[in-house]
């Protein structure tokens, strides 16, 4: 220090205080050192200059200051050893460094499992909410399905049942025959069945036509049998000829056929 003005201002006790200046790499992450929180951390500390300033204007307050020889009155070199809890060698800082990436990773995680959980919980309260809004809608959806199953299918139990368990039961009773694979194929079915079902009318409406239609058919066979043809021709020629009444024809007919079985039963053609 050789300008003559900050020596005179030296002397004059004008400047006494000291301000290191320096760049460093500012981590802006918080944490705890020795128990007491800081909110950003200096790294990589490079000094670049020493300024002299007037008493109560240095950063580092009135303890930082010059110390002069009062013999001599002259600059002296003032080295200052660190208090031992202060003393730290560089493995000890390596290692806090260390420990404090690791203690920032585990709030991080710790942060992560907060956010997770609170979005848990929001999703828990959102689902439960629907479940209630939709529980109405599902309540009478059930009561209709067993109404329905219970319709076609009276002895049906749908206690304890799924939707699809009792479907598919009344699908199996309308249609045995009936594969059917998925929930949307199955509900399908169930509803055509039961939509279109009418309590057995429409089996038993066929079974009566089809009844009909056979005695129709015997009807008009009979109508066309020779046999009859020829023994109603034949009651018309022995009334015509003998003048037989219909009770005399009978009594006729009735005794031809009793000789005719008679001769059947001697030749051993009947058991």
């Amino acid at each position: 220090m050789n300008d003559a003005n900050t020596i005179r201002r030296v002397d004059s006790k004008d400047l006494v205080e000291v301000s290191c200046g320096y760049r460093c790499d500012l981590d802006n992450t918080p944490g705890l050192f020795q128990g007491e929180a800081y909110d950003a951390i200096q790294r990589n500390i490079r000094l670049n200059h020493v300024a002299l300033l007037p008493r109560d204007h240095g950063r580092a307050g009135p303890d930082v200051k010059l110390l002069l020889d009062s013999s001599q009155d002259v600059l002296v070199e003032v080295h200052q050893e660190c208090p031992s809890k202060c003393s730290m060698t560089d493995q000890e800082i390596a290692q806090l460094q260390l420990d404090l990436e690791k203690a920032k990773r585990t709030a991080a995680e710790a942060e992560g499992k907060a956010a997770a959980a609170t979005a848990m919980a929001e999703q828990a309260r959102t689902d439960a909410k629907q479940t209630m809004a939709d529980l109405p809608a599902k309540v009478q959806a059930r009561v209709s399905l067993e109404a329905e199953a219970k319709r076609v299918h009276a002895e049906i139990k749908c206690d304890g049942k799924t939707d699809a368990e009792i479907m598919r039961e009344v699908v199996g009773k309308l249609s045995p025959t009936l594969k059917v694979d998925g929930d949307d194929a199955l509900r399908g079915a169930f509803q055509a069945l039961v939509g279109s079902w009418d309590g057995g009318r429409k089996n038993v409406e066929a079974a009566i036509a089809g009844a009909t239609d056979q005695v129709q058919k015997q009807d008009q066979a009979a109508q066309t049998n020779p046999v009859a043809e020829a023994r109603e021709r034949n009651y018309k020629r022995a009334q015509t000829l003998f003048g037989m009444t219909d009770k005399e024809l009978d009594k006729a007919d009735r005794a031809i056929r009793a000789k005719a079985y008679a001769a059947t039963m001697t030749a051993g053609k009947v058991n």
